[in-house]
């Protein structure tokens, strides 16, 4: 066991949800005394989205400690006051983990983009963060291979990740535990591998889904050599090394993956989570400490000198307790109004929602997705699947669903468009909404969409955010944020600064038969046509909820798409609005089509492939961008656009009025 010198620990724990303020705890191995660090220092921003603590290290008399959720933090930490003492915002690292500090800088993993960077800290203050190093061959848009631990030997940093994903979508044996600077891997084929350290002439990492930790040895600046694999129990994660002992975070079994989006079959037989002390000599555990009353999964373990006044382990406890209970009074709020509005909607007077579902051999995607809308909060809505001719079984999964609110219809294959005419054709509802086959509603979409357009009699048409989620449902880090109300042509038609994507729209059944059906001639560029034609006339606005996972596939990206296509696609969309759209000015027009047709240009021109295509885009732009440009008549207009737009479209609705057309 520790000695009682050195007995104290700083414990991190992530995914603290339920008291996200009690993630970071100094624990006495020798009394079990403890005492949680104060967040109470930052400020509402940040708190708002915290969600526990990873990566711990030290700076002279600093703790340094990286915070978890959506607006994550460096913060230094006080010992002896147990509290936050400065902090800065992490804009470009996203879901940081382990962290080192060396040379004058804290080194940071950016898990969330497969990065490091690094932030200068000097007498106590942050400076601004910089990247210092990209995982070589993989996208930084998201966690590709689950960059996480790190430690550094000298002036040497080492790292460790999962590697890249196997072919069910999970993590692989893949894992790896390497020099960054070099790039050379000191163990491969490795379970989920975390928490590098090194201490002296050992290395120690864990081998977390194998339930290991690997010891490895260097000796006269050669390379490091495996020189002992201790097996645990449990998910091992989070190391202090020591010359003959080493600490073992275990971690309890999760019920939910994190980045499956989905539950996990959990081994109740040992879902506790707990500190152990090993005996380097023999391999045995000497000590085992339960942590579960303190957080289900921590992180990082780091060894402090005992400086503060700790509590008794009763106190301690009792605090984090106070606060889950604080918690858990606002779920119990949340379940109970959830509870009464489905049961008011059972019996909504709002109106029918028609929910629109066209369909082509998606057998194995379809069910979640109608699933998904059985599932709403709201309960009045009909849902149209129109099937497209599928070949593959179809019609056997949507027999399966046992629900009145549930209609097919078989045709033979005519395109997307046709279809979602055909099932528009038979709605009933007040409202419409729209949902692609393989893409998915959260719960309360059409709930929340409903009460806007309630509340709100001047909008014809709401849109939402909205997350994607991969081929096997993993949720990614790419997202739509819905952001710009109001008559916005200009914004919708030419793609900026809006894109709204056709599951998060629910507008009116009397606005579609205003405007017409989906344009069945049209096999890309229908949807933002059909929002085009409604900005024409009605308001649109955007909910920024985030309502929908919106599933992309390998088909979705540029290098698997045909560059003529795309070239047709933006000859006829612009044909559209340079013949349809005549009360919009000409000039707007051209000079938002040469935007359009610069942007796919530009986006083609970029692959070597597609760099003809791309560049006759280009041409295109530039000619719309020429015609009538330097004609004196047509800088007045451009300049005075935004106040004739706007009077012409005052002029409309003013019509409309008197007209006595009722759009709800």
């Amino acid at each position: 066991m520790l000695s009682s010198d050195r007995a104290s620990l700083l414990i991190s724990f992530c995914n603290q949800i339920s008291s996200p303020d009690f993630s970071l705890c100094i624990f006495d191995i020798s009394d079990r005394s403890s005492r949680w660090i104060d967040f109470s220092g930052l400020s509402d921003d940040f708190r708002n989205s915290f969600s526990g603590v990873c990566g711990i290290c030290v700076v002279a008399e600093d703790v340094i400690i990286a915070t978890q959720g959506a607006s994550p933090v460096l913060a230094s930490v006080s010992i002896a006051e147990a509290k936050v003492t400065n902090y800065v915002a992490l804009t470009q690292c996203k879901d940081p983990h382990s962290l080192v500090c060396s040379n004058g800088f804290v080194y940071v993993v950016s898990t969330g983009t497969n990065e490091i960077y690094r932030v200068p800290f000097e007498d106590g203050q942050f400076g601004a963060e910089e990247l210092f190093w990209s995982y070589p061959g993989v996208c930084h848009e998201r966690d590709e291979v689950h960059l996480n631990g790190l430690t550094v030997d000298g002036d040497d940093l080492i790292a460790s990740c999962f590697g890249p994903r196997n072919a069910e979508g999970s993590w692989g044996m893949e894992g790896r535990v390497f020099h960054v600077d070099s790039g050379i891997s000191i163990r491969t084929g490795l379970n989920q591998p975390h928490s590098p350290i090194v201490s002296g002439a050992l290395l120690a990492f864990a081998e977390s889904a194998a339930s290991k930790v690997h010891i490895f040895r260097k000796t006269d600046n050669l390379p490091w050599i495996s020189a002992q694999e201790i097996l645990l129990s449990g998910y091992t994660r989070g190391l202090v090394l020591r010359e003959h002992q080493l600490l073992v975070g275990v971690s309890a079994n999760r019920k939910l993956s994190r980045s499956q989006g989905k539950f996990l079959y959990e081994n109740q037989s040992d879902n506790v989570s707990k500190l152990l002390s090993i005996d380097l000599a023999t391999g045995e555990t000497d000590a085992n400490y339960g942590l579960v009353a303190y957080g289900r999964e921590p992180y990082d373990l780091f060894e402090i000198n005992k400086r503060p006044n700790l509590l008794g382990e009763a106190d301690s406890i009792n605090a984090r307790i106070r606060n889950m209970e604080s918690w858990s009074d606002r779920y119990t709020a949340d379940i109970g109004s959830l509870f009464r509005q489905i049961s008011g909607h059972k019996t909504s007077s709002h109106g029918l929602v028609s929910v629109i579902i066209p369909t082509y051999n998606r057998a194995h995607l379809i069910g979640e997705s109608i699933r998904s809308v059985l599932s709403q909060t709201y309960f009045d809505l009909e849902i149209i699947v129109v099937d497209d001719g599928s070949t593959d079984n179809t019609e056997e999964v949507i027999a399966a669903i046992s629900d009145s609110r549930l209609r097919y219809i078989l045709q033979p294959n005519r395109g997307r468009s046709n279809a979602r005419n055909h099932a528009l054709s038979l709605a009933s509802g007040k409202y419409v909404t729209f949902l692609d086959s393989d893409d998915l509603y959260l719960p309360n979409k059409i709930e929340l969409q409903v009460n806007y357009l309630e509340s709100h009699p001047g909008v014809g048409m709401v849109y939402t955010s909205a997350h994607c989620i991969n081929a096997v449902g993993e949720m990614l880090t790419q997202k739509y944020t819905a952001s710009v109300s109001g008559l916005i042509y200009e914004s919708i038609a030419f793609f900026t600064p809006v894109t709204i994507t056709l599951p998060t729209v629910m507008t009116y059944k009397n606005v579609m038969d205003h405007v017409g059906g989906f344009d069945e001639q049209m096999h890309r560029f229908e949807d933002t046509d059909m929002w085009r034609r409604i900005s024409k006339f009605f308001r649109i606005d955007a909910m920024p909820e985030y309502t929908c996972l919106l599933r992309t596939h390998d088909d979705n990206s540029l290098l698997n798409q045909n560059p003529a296509q795309i070239a047709t696609a933006l000859d006829y969309y612009a044909a559209k609005i340079i013949n349809e759209d005549l009360e919009i000015d000409i000039v707007t027009r051209k000079m938002g089509l040469a935007g359009l047709y610069e942007y796919y240009g530009n986006a083609l021109a970029s692959v070597p492939q597609f760099s003809v295509v791309g560049k006759k885009l280009i041409q295109i732009s530039n000619a719309y961008e020429s015609t009538e440009a330097f004609s004196v008549k047509s800088l007045v207009r451009f300049a005075y656009r935004p106040i004739v737009n706007l009077a012409k479209r005052l002029a409309r609705r003013i019509k409309r009025s008197l007209a006595s057309v009722k759009v709800f």
